[in-house]
């Protein structure tokens, strides 16, 4: 699936939510990311997101109050090459499995 969005932090909010549907089911989730904001705005009670992604942040933590434990994580973009590259070669639409 390919979405153009006005800002990294818009695609990252996407990106949780789409992994998050994915995880349906699970008890336990740790979500990591590298964009600093997106993770602060899911860490606080109430949203102080952009207005743009305000709809999904607030989606997302709907979704994970049925969750039993929920971590958010930043890090370090040298730290998640691997998470880094997928999301290039998706945007490029040259990753193996697009």
């Amino acid at each position: 699936m390919l979405v153009r969005t006005s800002s990294a932090e818009m695609a990252e909010a996407l990106a949780i939510w789409l992994a998050n549907d994915l995880a349906k089911g699970w008890n336990q989730i740790i979500i990591e990311s590298d964009c600093r904001k997106v993770v602060r705005w899911l860490q606080q009670s109430t949203s102080t997101s952009s207005w743009k992604s305000w709809a999904i942040i607030e989606d997302i933590r709907l979704k994970l109050n049925l969750v039993q434990y929920v971590s958010f994580q930043y890090v370090n973009r040298a730290a998640n090459l691997l998470a880094d590259w997928v999301a290039r070669k998706t945007r490029t639409r040259t990753c193996p499995n697009d």
